[in-house]
């Protein structure tokens, strides 16, 4: 169940970065700790504290500047952004669940062992073969998301799920800078205040009480 709901986040959020500006793409996945309080109430019963629930408000306060609804330039492919979002919530969830009887890394040997299954299948009909560069890109991206994995996993056996979230937020000011440099991504005034409510949100997810 982990492995599944967490692949498909992943295509989620795949889709979405090949679809748009990768900073606001980072912004739009950064609104798993959202959804997350809201399903450990549901599926482990922890309490949702009242710092949480403003959190979770100013957060999609933040997510309605990106997705800009009614504008010209309303970005409705983050709509798929917010699906893998609470997919990826479930997937975290499920770790905590089994934070007691399963040590870490063979949460994550599993998780990239049954996704790896998984993705094979459309291999059959849709395969193209890599040139040299893009061995060493996909080597590289599978160091970096296992890596990520390890210390994701690890964080989310140990502390509360609302809790974990708010200290990925650096990554939005690291997308922001590799989509200006690589593709001459610009970030939109809304993209900022967006940016501002989530950052805030997750500052204010960190309260206990």
């Amino acid at each position: 169940m982990r492995s599944m709901i967490g692949l498909s986040a992943m295509y989620c959020f795949f889709y979405v970065i090949s679809h748009m500006p990768l900073a606001e793409a980072a912004l739009v996945k950064l609104t798993t700790p959202f959804f997350l309080p809201i399903i450990a109430f549901i599926w482990l019963n922890e309490k949702i504290h009242r710092w949480n629930r403003w959190a979770i408000v100013l957060g999609f306060i933040g997510v309605m500047f990106i997705l800009r609804p009614g504008a010209e330039n309303f970005q409705s492919v983050a709509l798929i952004g917010l699906l893998g979002a609470a997919l990826a919530s479930v997937a975290k969830v499920c770790i905590r669940k089994m934070a007691d009887t399963e040590p870490g890394y063979r949460i994550v040997f599993y998780f990239g062992f049954l996704s790896t299954l998984a993705s094979s299948i459309p291999l059959l009909w849709g395969w193209q073969q890599p040139t040299g560069e893009q061995w060493a890109w996909l080597i590289a991206i599978g160091l970096a998301g296992t890596l990520g994995q390890l210390a994701m996993t690890k964080a989310y056996q140990i502390a509360n799920p609302g809790q974990v979230g708010p200290y990925t937020y650096a990554s939005v000011v690291y997308t922001g800078i590799i989509g200006w440099i690589f593709w001459q991504e610009v970030i939109l005034l809304t993209t900022l205040i967006g940016c501002v409510f989530i950052i805030a949100s997750g500052l204010l997810n960190m309260r206990k009480t």
